[in-house]
């Protein structure tokens, strides 16, 4: 957020309040929001009975970029295989309505 615009908003509530958060200090006159504690607030949940989770992703060992460069090439090599499995289930697909076919021409004749 640059701090250089306004967004000026309403909604009307049938009864109630909304719980709007208090400033951190007496010298300030603003509250920032981001998106999320916005929604939150709109939504009708108490701001200040809430509390964010920390997340937090555990470093791997090693250079970083040889491990992204071997997740990436484990990556390709399970779609290309799953990209093969797809087309064996489709040339079976192909073939099992080929045997249908054939197999309603011997029952019920040619123009069937």
């Amino acid at each position: 957020m640059d701090g250089s615009g306004l967004w000026l908003s309403a909604k009307r509530l049938e009864r109630g309040r909304f719980s709007w958060p208090s400033v951190s200090s007496e010298n300030e006159t603003k509250v920032l929001l981001s998106y999320e504690e916005l929604a939150l607030l709109v939504g009708g949940i108490d701001l200040s009975r809430t509390r964010r989770k920390v997340w937090y992703r555990r470093e791997e060992s090693g250079d970083k970029k040889a491990a992204l460069i071997k997740f990436l090439g484990e990556s390709a090599v399970r779609l290309k295989t799953v990209e093969e499995k797809l087309h064996h289930a489709q040339l079976e697909n192909r073939y099992l309505r080929e045997l249908l076919r054939l197999a309603r021409i011997e029952k019920y004749g040619p123009g069937s």
